[in-house]
């Protein structure tokens, strides 16, 4: 693969996550916060 071509895919690979993130965020979703609960911190079950 020539570097412009590996560069344009890491490119495509930021863009596309940055995209993800955004996309949910303006679903006002908080894609950094868990969406499950611990009932007791420091166990794992």
């Amino acid at each position: 693969m020539r570097s412009k071509e590996k560069n344009k895919t890491r490119i495509d690979i930021y863009e596309r996550i940055t995209n993800l993130i955004v996309g949910q965020l303006e679903k006002m979703v908080r894609p950094w916060v868990q969406p499950w609960r611990v009932a007791m911190p420091g166990l794992s079950g």
